[in-house]
């Protein structure tokens, strides 16, 4: 679960300021609402965070998430399987990704 900006609206006034909404997500729901919202200033491009504005979205995303259904993993279809033995490797590839990729289908 995150907090996020979102499109930000121009608001004209003293500073003009750029309002950039925030909400709060859930990887498995996606957005679950809005939580406050931040202004950056046109100018200077140094957000104006008022006192107390932090504690304020982070007690609305608390009392949002609150509502939140918990994650259920899913049962993979028959034919799926999950690796786990994965090897990484720190060598850099050589040639054309296009042929690597043809080679590997």
């Amino acid at each position: 679960m995150t907090l996020m900006g979102q499109e930000p609206s121009l608001v004209i006034g003293e500073p003009v300021v750029w309002r950039v909404p925030v909400v709060f997500t859930a990887a498995h729901v996606g957005v679950v609402g809005g939580v406050g919202a931040i202004d950056v200033d046109v100018e200077s491009g140094e957000m104006i965070r008022p006192e107390g504005i932090e504690e304020a979205m982070l007690c609305a995303a608390k009392k949002l998430a609150e509502d939140v259904p918990p994650y259920k993993t899913r049962e993979l279809p028959e034919g799926y399987r999950v690796t786990t033995n994965i090897a990484y490797s720190d060598m850099n590839p050589t040639g054309d990704p296009a042929a690597i990729i043809a080679s590997v289908q």
